[in-house]
């Protein structure tokens, strides 16, 4: 297995694991969207909720995620890390 397959298998585990993490809620909201593809109003419609619920879903989740997955991503190169506010 090559570096970048292992780097790329670590990252989807990763990743994975941060999603299964998420609450319920927001996890089928992100799967639908980001893993499926499902635009707003099918996710809507599968879900039984106003498009509106769905948007706000998607946002909180993927900023959860986010601040799940920057370290990794910081480590891995992916991203920059911010210097430290003094206070």
């Amino acid at each position: 297995m090559s570096h970048a397959a292992f780097l790329q298998l670590v990252l989807d585990d990763e990743i994975t694991r941060a999603i299964d993490a998420l609450p319920e809620d927001y996890r089928l909201a992100v799967v639908l969207s980001d893993v499926q593809g499902l635009r707003y109003a099918e996710i809507a419609n599968i879900l039984g909720i106003p498009e509106g619920t769905v948007k706000s879903r998607l946002f909180r989740g993927r900023r959860v995620l986010q601040k799940k997955l920057a370290g990794s991503a910081v480590e891995m190169g992916y991203l920059k890390a911010r210097p430290a506010i003094a206070g």
